[in-house]
């Protein structure tokens, strides 16, 4: 069972940044838990946004048990991650759309695919 890195307003964790930085270098899918359910995403790429907001750009897959708000990319703030670990699962490379969403994004990286 992959390692849980539990996540709250304190996101500076470093359990929180490793998980992050290591799900999108080894393209494991990850599971996002927010307030308001989960979500299994493909992390494309993790860094920092205008006022120094912390996010994770992901394309958000179908699962089971998911959040019902459909596939496709998603920006997600990190202080609004409530919990996220690695999958055994992987993807093979960057979606269709990734490099156009992410240079709007004007992101400082702190990795990316």
């Amino acid at each position: 069972m992959a390692r849980r890195a539990t996540l709250s307003r304190a996101e500076e964790a470093p359990q929180a940044h490793a998980c992050i930085t290591r799900a999108v270098a080894q393209r494991s899918l990850l599971r996002i838990d927010c307030r308001t359910g989960h979500l299994v995403v493909e992390p494309h790429a993790y860094g920092l946004i205008k006022g120094g907001v912390k996010v994770l750009y992901c394309y958000h897959v179908p699962s089971d048990k998911a959040m019902e708000d459909g596939e496709g990319w998603k920006l997600l703030r990190v202080d609004d991650i409530v919990d996220a670990y690695p999958l055994s699962q992987h993807f093979s490379c960057a979606r269709s759309g990734y490099r156009s969403g992410l240079s709007a994004l004007n992101m400082k990286l702190y990795c990316n695919l």
